[in-house]
């Protein structure tokens, strides 16, 4: 026979792996003849299994070939941070105690983000990572999972970035020519692996989709009252960074050339993908339908110049204050001129809330025939809805825009409807008898019309007229 000496030993699989992930350390435990007596794995001198939470898995292992193999399970959330842990092992054939091997595990940050990039220039991606414990390569892996090449040059270019403080950003700089051969969605990787504990630290990779952006150029056109100040703009998006230039036109002119001040242009900001350019026209200048241009210039997209229209059309609203005597029944009319399409009108009364078509009792509403861009529309305020009116009540009418209604603003007129009111003043005169006297004629509201006074020294007469309106 060959009588083999056996000597014990305990060797720890130090690791190093993403951190936020779960990880399993181990000793490996030789020389035995058969299951250990005692495994015990530590944190900082406490045992794990009296820590907080299930953070901890620990499994004692199996004997099997002279060897043992006992394993802590660390989970993500605890394994945020480089950490050092003991295996004690008991073997009584060993006459040993509790003995402690350290194993190390720390842990390091990847972050490869998603991108959504135009194909008309070269375009980068990046892979950073921080806590490294030692300068490790990053392999990146295209679409079809095959690793890229170095000497691939025709479609990406390699950079491993300088690797400091346990930081390093490594980037694939994909050729135009290649962008134009990959399909939007298409996922990226990249591979890493720590150096100083190769043997037993797994790959980690990370994985971003690219996503590709179309240059789109939306104009915000509009229709409002004439003379008032406005904003018109132009929404450009698929850019991933500031656009280059940006100018606004009137017929062909730069508007900043224009005489006065009735211009004013905002590039805009950019922000997720998109940027906003606006030009406010002065009141001064927003008399007429007008055709501007916002001409835009990425370089990202090999765009030069791009121009794109934006309308702005005007109408006016009449709507004038009036005085009615309550009588009768009473209109008052909101007239539209310029519209490019008929336009219904909302009427507000005086408590702010839109007058209904169904209101019989109080008022009735007629939208007149729209004839060569002219229409106007009237409120008749019954009598009896008089009586609940204040002396000087508001009404406005509301319109907006049919042509251009999702940008344009709503337009709000107001009137002030004065009701008028009457009474007689007596006049007290002597006179010589037998003679004519003469009374000042006067008005009087009466439950029947208004009657007028022609006096002499007798009574005076009186004389209807129910439809009297001043």
């Amino acid at each position: 026979m060959v009588l083999t000496l056996l000597s014990l030993d305990v060797q720890p699989t130090n690791k190093e792996g993403e951190s936020g992930t779960d990880a399993t350390i181990s000793c490996v435990i030789s020389g035995i003849t058969r299951q250990v007596d005692g495994v015990v794995w530590r944190k900082d001198g406490t045992d794990v299994t009296s820590l907080s939470g299930s953070n901890y898995v620990v499994s004692a292992g199996t004997y099997g070939s002279n060897s043992q193999t006992t394993t802590l399970t660390v989970k993500a959330a605890t394994n945020t941070a480089d950490s050092a842990y003991t295996c004690g092992i008991t073997s009584n054939e060993w006459l040993v105690t509790n003995r402690e091997t350290n194993v190390i595990l720390n842990v390091f940050l990847v972050s490869l983000l998603d991108r959504s990039v135009p194909t008309a220039t070269d375009q980068t991606i990046t892979c950073s990572i921080s806590g490294l414990s030692q300068n490790t390569p990053v392999t990146w892996i295209d679409p079809n999972n095959s690793d890229i090449s170095n000497t691939d040059t025709g479609n990406y270019v390699i950079d491993q970035g300088s690797y400091s403080l346990g930081s390093k950003s490594a980037t694939l700089t994909l050729k135009t020519a290649k962008l134009s051969a990959l399909t939007s969605g298409d996922i990226f990787k990249c591979k890493l692996k720590s150096a100083l504990y190769a043997t037993y630290s797994p790959d980690v990779v990370k994985s971003m989709t690219l996503s590709f952006l179309t240059l789109d150029v939306q104009p915000i056109n509009k229709e409002v009252e004439s003379g008032t100040d406005t904003a018109i703009s132009c929404i450009i998006t698929g850019i991933t960074k500031q656009l280059d230039n940006v100018v606004w036109r009137k017929d062909g002119t730069d508007v900043s050339t224009l005489s006065g001040n009735n211009y004013v242009v905002s590039a805009g900001t950019y922000g997720s993908n998109s940027q906003t350019t606006t030009l406010t026209v002065k009141a001064a200048a927003n008399s007429a339908d007008s055709t501007y241009t916002c001409v835009i210039t990425s370089n990202e997209h090999q765009e030069i110049n791009k121009p794109t229209t934006v309308t702005l059309n005007i109408f006016s609203v009449e709507f004038e204050d009036a005085a009615v005597i309550p009588l009768s029944d009473q209109t008052i009319s909101c007239s539209l001129s310029g519209l490019s399409e008929d336009t219904p009108i909302t009427w507000i009364g005086p408590d702010n809330n839109a007058i209904l078509d169904s209101d019989t009792d109080n008022y009735i509403i007629e939208e007149g025939l729209s004839i060569f861009d002219q229409s106007s529309s009237t409120l008749t305020i019954k009598a009896a809805k008089f009586a609940s009116l204040s002396s000087s009540s508001v009404f406005k009418c509301s319109i907006k825009s049919a042509f251009y209604p999702i940008y344009s603003p709503e337009v709000v007129k107001e009137m002030t409807l004065t009701i008028l009111s009457f009474g007689v003043e007596p006049i007290s005169k002597e006179t010589e008898k037998d003679t004519d006297s003469t009374y000042p004629a006067s008005l009087l509201a009466s439950p029947n019309g208004w009657m007028l006074s022609s006096g002499r020294k007798m009574a005076p007469t009186w004389y209807l007229f129910p439809d009297l309106t001043i």
